[in-house]
């Protein structure tokens, strides 16, 4: 469920035509909260799992020169991929943002990791990708499963039960490394290494592929 409200448009889309090739309303995407009535809007807020703001969320992240945000594999034809609307058609999709719980953590999702669309969460949440640029050079993201707990016990979310005040964390177990480089503002370097640690990679190798916004 969602509002679109063709009269604002979001910023935060460095290349908006990656989008609206394929979906015109991703960039007119507005906060139902907003748009909720009293006293249902109160309730709703009252059991959103979301505490920080917007409680409605954000998916624009991009920054121009800077490694947040959504990026995509060079000649996959942005957000439709090959066959929008298909099975993979988010192949080349790559997002290095906030989690959309707790956006203190950094996520990552890859749309091809080791042949299947999967997020994780960075252990050690460094460096944070709003601060990474062409000045950083190579950067390594250790990729853990995401653990959600609350925030107010600590404990571990199912994920099949309501839990509010979710926060979000990374597991200790490595499921492999990224290894990014802005070689220009809008261009990045990326390779994917399943099952290795940050220590057991250092550079890139010919499998590393050139994504862009």
């Amino acid at each position: 469920m969602w509002v679109e409200n063709d009269d604002i448009t979001l910023t935060g889309f460095i290349n908006p035509e990656q989008y609206t090739k394929a979906e015109y309303w991703k960039l007119h995407m507005a906060d139902l909260f907003e748009y909720t009535a009293e006293p249902l809007k109160s309730q709703l807020l009252a059991l959103n799992e979301r505490d920080a703001e917007p409680r409605w969320g954000k998916i624009d992240y991009d920054i121009d020169g800077k490694l947040i945000g959504t990026w995509f594999k060079q000649g996959t034809n942005g957000y439709a991929g090959l066959q929008h609307g298909s099975e993979g058609y988010w192949n080349g999709h790559l997002s290095i943002v906030p989690d959309g719980n707790d956006p203190t953590q950094v996520i990552v999702s890859i749309g091809d990791f080791n042949g299947q669309a999967e997020q994780f969460a960075v252990i050690g949440n460094t460096p944070d990708p709003a601060t990474v640029s062409t000045n950083t050079g190579l950067v390594k993201y250790e990729l853990g499963q995401i653990v959600y707990y609350s925030g107010d016990t600590g404990k571990v979310w199912d994920r099949l039960t309501y839990l509010p005040h979710l926060r979000t964390k990374a597991s200790d177990f490595a499921a492999g490394t990224i290894l990014v480089q802005l070689i220009s503002p809008r261009v990045l370097q990326v390779e994917v290494f399943p099952d290795k640690t940050a220590a057991q990679t250092s550079t890139f190798t010919t499998n590393a592929n050139l994504y862009e916004r």
